[in-house]
Parts: structure tokens; C-alpha cells; sequence
């Protein structure tokens, strides 16, 4: 009987120290699951921060060669008559109208009406502003439209309207509305 209660001795042994396992492994196992996912998020989070970092640097390192392009690209820009210079906007304003009138008279278009907007704050340009209406020939309307992309400085059309002429007996002739934009430094 000894003999048989050193075996039930010993499976009460085992059978007490597997559920101890059980009882005590269980929590363990999850608390280390959860601090494993929680070391995956925190690499995770520090690889992206460091890819951030890389990229940051990377602008950082660009920044003088860019500084130095965009002064390029300004001072180009000054030198290839992109905008008016006139010492003030209305004066600028003035110059574009005198151009448009230019245009139109070399096209035998005719001037119903031309009217010069206040001009606008646009970051570090002031935008100048003509509304057009005119009368001319739809033979005349494709050298109009060229020496309006010809001009310098740049002219800029926002609204374009062509119509024909309502008028008895004014074959082949439109009627033209424009809204005209060009840039002042």
C-alpha cells in the first residue's frame, strides 16, 4: 500500500504542479503577448519617425542649392519681361490698356468699350485687370488671338466671349468680350 500511495503521491504531485503551470503560465503568457504587440507598436511608431527624419534631413540638406534656384529663377524671371515695372499699379493698369489698344488697332479691330479695374494684391505681384468689348472681322479674330499670346509683357485672358453682330448688314462680324489680366512687380 506504500508503494501505491507513492504513486498517487507523485500523480498528485504532477497533477498539482501542471495546474500551477496552468494557473500561473495563463497570465504570464498573455502579459507577455501583450508587451510583445506593444514593442512591435513602439518599433513600428520609431521606424516611421526615423523614415521622417530621413526625409526632414533630406529637405534640410536641399535647402541652400533650392534657395539658391529660386533666386536664379526671380532674377530670370525680372530680366524676361514677364511683368510691367511701371512705379505703380495704376500706371501698370494705364500701360496694359495703351497695349490692348495697340493690339487692336494693328488688327482694324474697333473699341466698343474698355474699361480698367482696380488692381489686386496677389502674393508678392499686384494683378491688373481690363474688361473689352469689341466689334472686328472673324477674318481678323486668328491674328487678334496671336498677337494677344505674342505681347509681352504676358497678357493673360480670363473670360473670352464671341458672338456675331446683331447688326443688319454686318456680315462676317463679331462682337468680342474679354477680361484681360497681366502681373506687376
Amino acid at each position: 500500500m506504500i508503494v501505491h500511495s507513492g504513486i498517487v503521491s507523485l500523480r498528485h504531485k504532477v497533477m498539482a504542479a501542471g495546474l500551477l503551470v496552468m494557473v500561473l503560465g495563463l497570465p504570464i503568457s498573455t502579459l507577455v503577448g501583450m508587451l510583445a504587440a506593444e514593442c512591435n507598436d513602439r518599433i513600428e511608431l520609431m521606424h516611421s519617425r526615423a523614415l521622417e527624419i530621413a526625409r526632414e534631413r533630406t529637405l534640410i540638406d536641399a535647402a541652400p542649392d533650392l534657395r539658391r534656384r529660386t533666386a536664379a529663377l526671380r532674377r530670370e524671371l525680372a530680366a524676361s519681361h514677364s511683368y510691367y515695372t511701371d512705379p505703380t499699379t495704376e500706371e501698370a493698369s494705364a500701360s496694359l490698356a495703351a497695349g490692348l489698344k495697340s493690339i487692336i488697332e494693328i488688327n482694324h479691330a474697333q473699341v466698343r468699350s474698355l474699361t480698367i479695374r482696380p488692381g489686386t494684391q496677389l502674393d508678392h505681384v499686384d494683378r491688373l485687370s481690363v474688361e473689352l468689348d469689341l466689334a472686328m472681322r472673324d477674318s481678323q479674330l486668328g491674328n487678334f488671338i496671336h498677337a494677344m499670346q505674342a505681347y509681352h509683357p504676358y497678357i493673360f485672358v480670363r473670360h473670352l466671349t464671341i458672338s456675331p453682330a446683331p447688326i443688319y448688314g454686318a456680315e462676317n462680324q463679331l462682337l468680342i468680350h474679354l477680361d484681360v489680366t497681366a502681373l506687376r512687380r
